[in-house]
């Protein structure tokens, strides 16, 4: 939009991102990068890994997921595992 002009549109558009979940795995080199004090998020890790020009690899899953962060991700969790592994 500009102002009360529409300038563009497209119908139902598809969006994809690539974003970060699930279990991180890290070499010991990665511990060069933590400081010893202060809060210090993954997030965090991985921008000072890139500015410092270190190689990190990444593994895109297209499988089942759950955020078990989330309560009612984690009751389904819950009920698919006993449903499961509770016979």
């Amino acid at each position: 939009m500009e102002g009360e002009r529409l300038v563009s549109f497209r119908e139902k558009p598809t969006l994809t991102q690539t974003v970060s979940m699930g279990i991180y795995g890290v070499s010991r080199r990665a511990l060069d990068f933590i400081p010893d004090r202060g809060p210090f998020g993954f997030d965090d890790l991985m921008h000072k890994m890139l500015a410092a020009g270190q190689r990190i690899d990444i593994h895109h899953h297209a499988g089942y997921w759950l955020d078990i962060g989330r309560p009612e991700d984690y009751e389904q969790a819950s009920r698919e595992f006993a449903e499961k592994f509770d016979r």
